[in-house]
């Protein structure tokens, strides 16, 4: 597998110009997107290993509320990512499909922090979007804000969202274990086939 080493904010911006292939990404120090124009990287017939190397993330912002499948990584086509040893956070809003890590997102998560918010109008997830295949968690947490809708239209009922979760609206199988989070289990996905959830631990509120 090729291996790409990220080191400033264009070196992350330029994954968007990817051939077809595998790849190994590295990151290789922390990340600070504060005011940094960013669109998401859409990965399409590339498998992508994305290594955080216990590195950070931070302020990514995407504000895209007319637009959809928002968020840091896209899968299309056969593309797989596997993300792991990553501190992520920030604030993404977008149409349909959302999500901080991906809008439309298939592959695995290990070892990952994730912290921020997510708006939209439907198929919302603090994490991903909506996922056509499976996703995967293992050893994560996530200290997100329950995904909130933007929906502002005469007509509420008739406009209000089908799916959000707290991981993923919609996800084909999703497979958690060895997580913690700060919502109760039962809304980490809104709608899938099949959902196969390991003993976990639940992060209690903060009191305001």
């Amino acid at each position: 597998m090729n291996k790409v080493y990220i080191e400033t904010f264009e070196d992350l911006n330029n994954l968007r110009n990817l051939n077809e292939g595998e790849y190994i990404v590295i990151l290789c120090n922390d990340l600070n997107l504060e005011g940094k124009y960013i669109t998401p990287i859409n990965f399409k017939d590339t498998n992508v290993i994305f290594d955080g190397n216990f590195h950070s993330i931070t302020n990514l912002n995407m504000d895209f509320p007319y637009e959809d499948n928002i968020g840091l990584f896209n899968t299309i086509g056969d593309s797989v990512i596997v993300v792991k040893d990553l501190e992520l956070s920030g604030s993404i809003e977008g149409r349909d499909n959302v999500g901080l890590l991906g809008g439309t997102f298939n592959g695995v998560i290990n070892n990952s922090h994730f912290t921020g918010s997510v708006y939209g109008f439907d198929n919302l997830g603090g994490l991903v979007g909506k996922s056509t295949n499976k996703l995967i968690l293992n050893g994560c947490t996530l200290e997100m804000d329950y995904p909130y809708s933007t929906i502002n239209y005469p007509c509420k009922e008739y406009y209000k969202p089908k799916k959000i979760g707290y991981i993923v609206a919609i996800a084909n199988k999703l497979l958690v274990s060895n997580c913690t989070y700060n919502v109760a289990c039962d809304k980490l996905s809104s709608d899938y086939s099949e959902v196969l959830i390991k003993p976990k631990k639940v992060l209690k509120r903060k009191k305001d």
